[in-house]
């Protein structure tokens, strides 16, 4: 970046704090091969649930969301793992986490395989600059499996599987950092992230294109009070769910920040946004699933199939709806051949879906793909779904349905076609005896309960043991 840039950047974002308006940027002049590079924003929300969004029918209001859908494509048949890591890590890599063991939350002992190459990585490669911002649970007890390592320049945010909204403590011990050195900051973590994210991109350098992995905590437990609610949800009477809608619609404003600030940057026409849910929602938890059966940690579709939307202001047509089926692992290959990295599916599970997206257009999913958690697992071949209950257990049983007709799960069609049971369920074979990486956490509705089981939105986490970053650096 010239020193006239930085002084130009360095101009417009002090025009902003003392006007509130940006002055008009310098054009991005980032290309390859001669055609110019987008920037790729990815927001991935934590336990949004597909009755989540209010463009879903939700009660729940999300007008940025909505309208960021509205503005590209709604992807309506986006399926991701029934859990957190899984879904990070296959989104990140194009792998199916389960070859390598990751099938539920991460263990604080282990991490994501270093030898796996990730999105960020090959961005880099190609003369990205590479952002994290957020919710990382892909490894935390060691330098090298952290994300300034793991492909991203920038990190700012926690390493862990939860945190507390306002004191950023996880497991006893604080977990905020910006680039391995904690931070001690007040402030909601949802608005502290996003502000991260619209100061990196007001600081770029306008010679390369960004990447940008915003992973938002939110609505993720523990269910808290967030600051200057906008909307009480006072006509919900179930309290957990009434708190996250109040986390959620919260979200949905910074959503709205972020969109507005690359508005002001005259970025919206070479920036791609995408906006996944990690997993299903916890309907005990506030969170909603609509009509879909199951949810969180299982492999039906309440706990597979999430909102999700792609939008590319000027190259995607505004106001669509896109049933073809999206698997996590797609992702990476589906956005390098968008910003046109050649060998985009080496070594990858998943596929590009870029020319279905940029035509609208359906095709045929050639392959099974395996999805799932500890307990259950699902497999794909379009449109049967077979749904294994009771893992590695001597009660397994299988379950078979077909997803385009019968989207809620309620017939199961195994007897009648026990072949298809026996051809789909070969598919989980590689996946069998394979250790797994994950822990099962501790339920967080309960550290955040009074002694009769009633929840404490207003409860803090204190610190009782040493903080994360410095941690993993020592070892």
């Amino acid at each position: 970046m010239t020193i006239f840039n930085r002084l130009f950047a360095s101009i417009g974002l002090m025009a902003t704090l003392l006007t509130g308006c940006a002055l008009t940027p310098p054009a991005d002049r980032s290309t390859v091969q001669g055609v110019r590079q987008p920037n790729i924003v990815f927001i991935l929300v934590d336990d949004l649930g597909w009755g989540d969004v209010s463009y879903h029918g939700s009660e729940i209001q999300t007008p940025n969301i909505d309208a960021l859908a509205a503005s590209g494509i709604k992807l309506e048949r986006s399926y991701v793992f029934p859990i957190c890591s899984p879904t990070r890590a296959a989104l990140l890599s194009g792998r199916n986490p389960l070859a390598f063991g990751l099938d539920g939350p991460l263990s604080p002992r282990e991490t994501l395989p270093l030898d796996v190459t990730l999105l960020p990585q090959r961005l880099k490669q190609s003369g990205y600059q590479t952002w994290m911002v957020g919710k990382w649970h892909l490894g935390l007890k060691q330098k090298a499996a952290l994300p300034n390592a793991r492909g991203f320049d920038h990190f700012y945010g926690f390493l862990g599987g939860y945190i507390d909204y306002y004191t950023h403590v996880f497991d006893g011990g604080l977990d905020w950092q910006r680039n391995g050195a904690s931070v001690r900051e007040p402030g909601h973590a949802t608005q502290l992230l996003t502000e991260e994210a619209i100061s990196l991109v007001a600081k770029r350098d306008y010679e390369k294109p960004f990447f940008l992995y915003l992973a938002y905590n939110a609505g993720h437990t523990p269910l808290q009070y967030v600051p200057n609610t906008t909307r009480s949800y006072d006509q919900i009477t179930n309290k957990r769910r009434r708190v996250y809608a109040q986390m959620m619609t919260d979200l949905d404003t910074n959503v709205g920040k972020l969109v507005a600030a690359l508005d002001r940057q005259k970025l919206m026409s070479n920036t791609i946004i995408v906006l996944v849910s990690d997993n299903g929602g916890a309907a005990n938890l506030g969170s909603s699933n609509g009509n879909l059966r199951g949810g969180k940690s299982q492999s039906y579709e309440g706990g597979l199939r999430t909102p999700a939307l792609i939008s590319w202001r000027g190259t995607l047509r505004p106001g669509q709806t896109l049933d073809q089926p999206l698997f996590a692992q797609d992702w990476t290959p589906t956005l390098m051949e968008a910003a046109g990295i050649a060998g985009f599916a080496n070594g990858m599970d998943g596929r590009s879906i870029w020319p279905l997206i940029r035509r609208n257009k359906q095709a045929t999913v050639g392959k099974p793909v395996v999805l799932g958690s500890p307990n259950s697992r699902a497999v794909y071949l379009w449109p049967m779904k077979l749904v294994q209950i009771n893992v590695d257990k001597d009660n397994a049983s299988f379950e078979l349905y077909d997803v385009r007709n019968d989207p809620r799960e309620e017939r199961d069609i195994a007897t009648l076609h026990p072949e298809t049971v026996l051809e789909l369920a070969r598919h989980l074979a590689p996946y069998v005896g394979i250790r797994s990486l994950s822990v099962r956490e501790r339920r967080l509705e309960e550290m955040f309960s009074d002694e009769n089981g009633n929840p404490r939105f207003d409860l803090r986490l204190p610190e009782t043991r040493a903080a994360w970053a410095e941690s993993a650096t020592a070892e």
